[in-house]
C-alpha cells in the first residue's frame, strides 16, 4: 500500500536500516537514522516559529545536510524552495518576490551571499536550526493533520516566458512518481545512485526520494569531476555506483572527450537519461562501454513531477529516427490533441499509423499549478 506522506519513506528506512549510510557528500555522510533525527530537530525548530503551510528557503551547498534541511521543512508542515549559489541574483530576487518567504536556512558557503540579497525574512544557519530539542508532540500534531495533497516543494522553472514560475508538488505527486520510477529502474536496497542534478531541480527527485523509498544510497558526485570524465569514471568505480540518472548532455561529456578509451564503468547496471535528446551515436558508445547495463530514456516535464514516460533501449541499431519517449509511467496518461483540443491518438505501442499533435500529460504526477499564478 502506498504511503500518503513522503516522510513515511524515511521513517521506515530509519527503522529498517538505522545504521546504513543514505547520502554521501564530499566531506560528510548521514545514515538513515541520523537523517531522520536531523529532520525532526529542524522540523521542531521551524514549527516553533509558528510558520505552517508556507514556503521556506533552503540556501545550502548540495550535501547530505541539505537533504536533512529540505526534509526538515516538510517535517515542520511547510514546503521547501531550494536555491543555490549557481543561480543568478536576478532569479533569486524573483523567487523571493514571488514566494514572500519568512525564513531561510543557510550554511557556511551561502551565508554571506544570503545576507547580501536584501532578504526581509529571518535567516538562520543550519547549525542554529539544529540547536532545538525535538518536540515530539508538536511534530505528531503536524503529521496528524497532514494531507497527501499538501505541498512539499516548489521547483522554479522559466518555461517559455523567461520568468520564474514555481511548480507546486504534493506528497501524492512525488509518491506516485517515485513508486512508478522505482519499478522502471528496478531499484532495491542494493541500489547505489550517483547524483548529478542540483537539489533545486526536479531531476534530483530520482536519486533522493528513491533512496528514501528503497533504503538505497546516493553519492553526490563532486561537480568538478564532470570536467574530467576519466576521473568521474574512477569515482563511479571506487564507490561501486550502479545506477545513474543523468541529463543527456552529461552523458555526452564522456563520449566527446573519449573517456572510454582510458576507463570504463565497472558497476553500472542502470543508465537513465533525459531532459534533452541523446544522439544515437553517443548512445552506441555508451552501450559498447557498458554492455551489461540497461539504458532507459526518460521524458517529461517539471510540471508533471519530473518524468512521465520511459523507453528501455534494447536494440540501438533499429533506432534510425532517434530514441522514442516510450510508454507512460504508472498512474500517468499521455495523449495527443489537435489544434481544437480534441484527442486524436493514443500513443500506445500497439497504435497503428502516425499522428501529429500536441503531447499532453495527465495523471497523479500532474502538478496542481504554479504558485500564486493560476
Amino acid at each position: 500500500m502506498k504511503p500518503t506522506n513522503i516522510l513515511t519513506y524515511l521513517d521506515t528506512c530509519a527503522a529498517r536500516y538505522p545504521d546504513k549510510t543514505a547520502f554521501i557528500g564530499e566531506t560528510s555522510a548521514l545514515t538513515f537514522l541520523e537523517l531522520k533525527s536531523k529532520t525532526e530537530v529542524i522540523g521542531s525548530f521551524i514549527a516553533d516559529k509558528n510558520i505552517y503551510n508556507e514556503p521556506i528557503l533552503v540556501f545550502m551547498e548540495k550535501s547530505p545536510e541539505e537533504v536533512s534541511a529540505l526534509l526538515g521543512v516538510v517535517r515542520s508542515g511547510n514546503f521547501y524552495v531550494a536555491i543555490d549559489l549557481d543561480m543568478p541574483e536576478a532569479r533569486l530576487d524573483a523567487i523571493m518576490a514571488i514566494t514572500k518567504v519568512k525564513l531561510m536556512i543557510v550554511d557556511g558557503h551561502t551565508k554571506e551571499k544570503a545576507n547580501s540579497l536584501g532578504f526581509s525574512g529571518d535567516i538562520y544557519s543550519y547549525e542554529e536550526a539544529l540547536s532545538r530539542q525535538i518536540n515530539d508532540g508538536l511534530l505528531l500534531d503536524i503529521r496528524c493533520k497532514a494531507k497527501e495533497t499538501d505541498t512539499i516543494y516548489l521547483v522554479f522553472t522559466s518555461g517559455s516566458t523567461g520568468e520564474p514560475k514555481g511548480v507546486v508538488a504534493s506528497h501524492r505527486n512525488v509518491i506516485d512518481y517515485i513508486e512508478g520510477l522505482g519499478m522502471v529502474l528496478e531499484c532495491d536496497e542494493k541500489t547505489v545512485f550517483g547524483n548529478q542534478a542540483p537539489l533545486y531541480l526536479d531531476a534530483s527527485l530520482k536519486d533522493v526520494y528513491t533512496t528514501l523509498k528503497y533504503g538505497a544510497a546516493t553519492y553526490f558526485i563532486p561537480k568538478k569531476l564532470f570536467m574530467s570524465p576519466v576521473k568521474l569514471i574512477e569515482y563511479l568505480n571506487e564507490h561501486k555506483i550502479n545506477t545513474i540518472c543523468f541529463v543527456s548532455s552529461a552523458l555526452t561529456i564522456f563520449t566527446k572527450l573519449s573517456a572510454f578509451d582510458f576507463a570504463k564503468p565497472e558497476y553500472l547496471k542502470v543508465i537513465a537519461f533525459g531532459g534533452e535528446v541523446l544522439p544515437i551515436s553517443h548512445l552506441k558508445q555508451w552501450m559498447k562501454a557498458c554492455p551489461k547495463a540497461r539504458f532507459i530514456n526518460l521524458y517529461g516535464a517539471t510540471e508533471c513531477t519530473g518524468m512521465s514516460s520511459y523507453y528501455v533501449v534494447y536494440d540501438v541499431d533499429k533506432l534510425e529516427n532517434g530514441i522514442p519517449i516510450g510508454k507512460p509511467l504508472p498512474d500517468t496518461e499521455i495523449f495527443l490533441i489537435d489544434e481544437e483540443g480534441n484527442i486524436i491518438a493514443n500513443p500506445h505501442p500497439s497504435a497503428e499509423g502516425r499522428h501529429r499533435g500536441e503531447i499532453c500529460i495527465g495523471g497523479t504526477g500532474l502538478s496542481s499549478g504554479y504558485y500564486k499564478d493560476e
